[in-house]
C-alpha cells in the first residue's frame, strides 16, 4: 500500500524543494480548519495548490484541495523571506465517525506534479506530511 504504515505526524519544519518550508501547522480545536504556516525560501515559477487528504488506514477517504490563502495570494506572488499564514476549511461531516489522519503537500495543478517534501531523515513518502488526526462526524451510511 501507498502509505503503510501511516507516517508519523510531523512536528518539525518540512522543506518543500528549495521553495518553501512548512514551519508549523495547527488543527483548530473544533476541527473546522487547518492552518499551515509557510516560510518562503525561493520564488515559485507557478501557482501551486495545497492538497489535504484524509486517510483511514491505507485508504484515502476524501480530500480538501485548494489554493493557498483561499486563492487571494497565489504562490507565484510569494517573496523570499515572507511567512504565509494559510488556513483551509475542513468539512468533517463528509467523514463517517472514526479517526482519520491528514496528509498535506503542494502540487502544480497544471501538471499534477507534487513539490518534493523533505523531513530531517530525507524525502517523505509521496511528498506528503502527516499533520495530525481528526475525527469524522458524519453519519454512518
Amino acid at each position: 500500500p501507498w502509505q503503510w504504515p501511516p507516517p508519523t505526524p510531523s512536528d518539525t519544519p518540512i522543506e518543500f524543494s528549495d521553495k518553501v518550508t512548512l514551519l508549523s501547522h495547527h488543527i483548530a480545536d473544533d476541527q473546522q480548519s487547518l492552518t499551515l504556516n509557510w516560510q518562503v525560501n525561493q520564488p515559485f515559477d507557478a501557482d501551486y495548490t495545497v492538497f489535504i487528504q484524509a486517510w483511514q488506514g491505507t485508504e484515502q477517504v476524501t480530500g480538501f484541495d485548494g489554493p493557498p490563502v483561499q486563492g487571494d495570494y497565489p504562490t507565484s506572488l510569494w517573496a523570499p523571506g515572507e511567512t504565509i499564514v494559510d488556513t483551509h476549511a475542513l468539512d468533517l461531516s463528509v467523514l463517517p465517525p472514526g479517526d482519520y489522519y491528514l496528509l498535506v503537500g503542494l502540487y502544480n495543478p497544471s501538471t499534477g506534479e507534487r513539490l518534493p517534501a523533505f523531513g530531517p531523515d530525507g524525502p517523505l513518502p509521496d511528498y506528503a506530511v502527516n499533520v495530525g488526526t481528526v475525527q469524522g462526524v458524519g453519519s454512518r451510511q
